[in-house]
């Protein structure tokens, strides 16, 4: 089936977007320095700045997708933690990434 029959059919039409805000922190300095600024004062700002400009290319991403591919649907993918637990306090999931979901 073409992208285009699925626009006369019932189904929905969506994507993923596989890089999330912690994997793209991660992407730039690494795990271990990414955990490290999400508790640390003196880079909690540079952290905020950072995932605000992630949202906002994300919301710009997923008008795009919609405008020119019809997608209705957009899964979003972050790893935050495990089976067991979150790879941070939920305090710190509070205050940094659950705001800009």
């Amino acid at each position: 089936m073409q992208n285009r029959d699925y626009l006369r059919t019932n189904l929905i039409i969506f994507s993923t977007i596989y890089i999330g805000y912690f994997e793209r922190l991660i992407s730039f300095v690494g795990f271990e320095n990414a955990a490290i600024t999400l508790v640390d004062e003196d880079q909690k700002k540079a952290v905020h700045r950072l995932f605000e400009k992630l949202t906002d290319f994300y919301i710009e991403y997923a008008q795009l997708l919609h405008r020119y591919l019809n997608v209705e649907w957009i899964e979003f993918h972050d790893d935050w933690g495990n089976q067991r637990s979150l790879m941070f306090s939920l305090e710190t999931h509070r205050e940094i990434i659950f705001p800009l979901c």
